[in-house]
């Protein structure tokens, strides 16, 4: 992988107060449907949260654009591989739309997201994965409009930066793993050097991070998350939402790093795997045997005694990684209130909140204390 140029980003959550979101039509594998879903559904739900229509015509109106497509339009969407991702994508924003408005979709919309999840192997719900990675940047899926509608492509923004800074991170750490784990002593400059390559990403995510704790609209974001919601008509089935906590990448910089997998950790990454984007599934696979290994840098530093510059890198991304974990914390504090008092559940599957983030920033806090 190459390492990407580091240029100066724009500002997130900066929006003046008659902003509109622009789009650039790029991605409609779904023809009008996809076009309703971009351009016109996020004045629709706000139109439905203000009480100024009804759901049921939204459902309508839905329900109708499907109709319409021909069966060559369904089949291209089911079983073309440059389409079908954002395709159920966009079936999964109109469903998620309809559900948290209180309607429930109908069976055009119901029937073609089941078969284009079963192709996919995964959950019948709008994902992570759906929401952040397959939303193309320029041409954004949201359910809010104005203003709103502006935080919230800002709010996966955030989340594409992250991915995009996590990527290079992952790809430096693991160089730098396997050339110790290969080389020993010998490779300590070069290891030391990709560690120092990572610090821009490394702080490129607090910076971010901490955007989204000091300048997204709390009061915005509180609408927002509720659209995220996973839901099922089937009120049996418990289906989980679109949510951070399903995001791979954070997880496997924090066992390449440290090596721990917290039991609760593992746990949850086996169980809900399958809420996890599809092109990283296989990493986390790999991230945990690495852990059970002992082919981390933790691991690798300690078996070559800790040497004085091999030490002070790693014990430096462990500071950054601190610092990203405490941003977050007080980003949910701000942006989620009572989630970390257990008043409100996240989005995603984990029992509570400020476990899921304790369980990494305590160990890490107590070893940069002790040392």
């Amino acid at each position: 992988m190459a390492i990407a140029e580091r240029g100066q980003r724009p500002p997130l959550f900066i929006i003046a107060s008659d902003g509109e979101l622009r789009r650039e039509h790029l991605d409609r594998p779904l023809g009008d449907l996809s076009t309703f879903v971009a351009e016109e559904m996020p004045f629709w739900v706000s139109s439905i949260r203000r009480g100024e229509s009804e759901v049921g015509r939204l459902r309508n109106h839905v329900e109708f654009l499907l109709s319409s497509m021909t069966p060559q339009q369904r089949d291209a969407s089911l079983y073309d591989p440059r389409s079908q991702r954002l395709a159920l994508a966009d079936l999964m924003f109109a469903r998620n739309a309809i559900g948290n408005s209180h309607g429930t979709p109908g069976s055009n919309l119901l029937d073609l997201t089941e078969k284009h999840a079963q192709r996919l192997h995964r959950p019948a719900t709008l994902t992570y994965e759906d929401s952040v990675i397959i939303n193309p940047r320029r041409d954004r899926r949201t359910f809010t409009d104005g203003t709103m509608g502006l935080t919230e492509a800002d709010f996966y923004e955030t989340h594409n930066r992250e991915e995009d800074d996590n990527d290079q991170i992952i790809y430096l750490y693991t160089a730098a793993i396997d050339a110790l784990a290969s080389r020993g002593r010998d490779a300590e400059a070069d290891a030391v050097a990709l560690l120092k390559e990572a610090v821009p990403f490394e702080r490129n995510t607090i910076n971010d991070m901490r955007a989204v704790g000091m300048n997204m609209n709390p009061k915005d974001f509180a609408i927002i998350r509720e659209y995220f919601k996973g839901y099922s008509p089937d009120k049996t089935q418990r289906l989980f939402g679109a949510s951070g906590a399903f995001s791979a990448t954070p997880q496997i910089i924090y066992m390449l790093l440290t090596g721990w997998l917290h039991e609760k950790t593992a746990e949850y990454l086996e169980r809900f795997i399958e809420y996890f984007p599809s092109g990283t599934q296989s990493e986390i696979a790999d991230a945990i045997v690495r852990c059970r290994e002992g082919l981390t840098l933790s691991a690798v530093e300690a078996r070559l005694g800790s040497p004085p510059l091999l030490h002070r890198a790693v014990r430096a991304a462990k500071r950054h990684q601190l610092a990203l974990l405490q941003n977050h914390k007080k980003a949910i504090a701000t942006q989620i209130r009572g989630a970390l008092e257990g008043k409100v559940q996240g989005t995603g599957g984990f029992g509570s909140v400020t476990e899921f983030v304790d369980i990494k920033i305590i160990p890490l806090k107590q070893e940069l204390a002790a040392a």
